[in-house]
């Protein structure tokens, strides 16, 4: 994928996220200038006034950016993966980056594009990285499994992030009702 097709699609999964949080009025997502060791994106909590939401549907002017919004607010990490190769119930495609980001030390929210199937469309899976075990597969590739007891079917969803609110309240019930942890 070419840094420009690496870009746009970037461009696309932030701003189908921002539509999803105008609708709710609720959070934001913040594209971080590439390359970048801390992800393509910030998540930051944030309240939408109607206004606001509004020329951002209408328009696609954010609200904020990187450097206008409060410096003490919280960012979550965003990294957006394009998925090559074949994807298990528990794994996710080997991802080979120049430099690979440190989730053990830094968590963060992971989009990665599965593709499309005849079933489904367009799939994307939307997964925080404390369900993620890194696996070394070369010496700059790495796999990701989730940890046991979840499954892709938890975390993916389609591209258009159109219920992006009933994903997040479809992996809150699964944690409520997974017993033992």
């Amino acid at each position: 994928m070419t840094s420009t097709v690496r870009e746009a699609f970037e461009t696309k999964i932030i701003n189908s996220l921002n539509r999803d949080c105008a609708r709710r009025q609720r959070g934001i997502f913040l594209k971080v200038p590439q390359p970048n060791p801390t992800g393509h994106a910030a998540f930051v909590q944030f309240e939408w006034t109607p206004d606001q939401a509004s020329t951002y549907l209408e328009r696609g002017l954010l609200p904020h950016t990187l450097f206008t919004i409060d410096p003490e607010s919280t960012m979550i990490p965003l990294w957006i993966f394009a998925a090559d190769g074949s994807i298990g119930p528990r794994s996710l495609p080997e991802l080979a980056l120049s430099r690979l980001p440190d989730f053990r030390n830094q968590p963060a929210l992971c989009i990665i594009d599965m593709g499309c199937d005849k079933i489904h469309g367009q799939q994307v899976a939307l997964i925080p990285t404390e369900y993620l075990q890194p696996v070394q597969t070369s010496r700059r590739s790495l796999q990701y499994i989730l940890l046991d007891g979840h499954t892709m079917e938890q975390f993916t969803t389609r591209a258009e992030f159109e219920s992006l609110a009933d994903l997040e309240a479809r992996i809150l019930k699964d944690e409520l009702d997974t017993p033992g942890e």
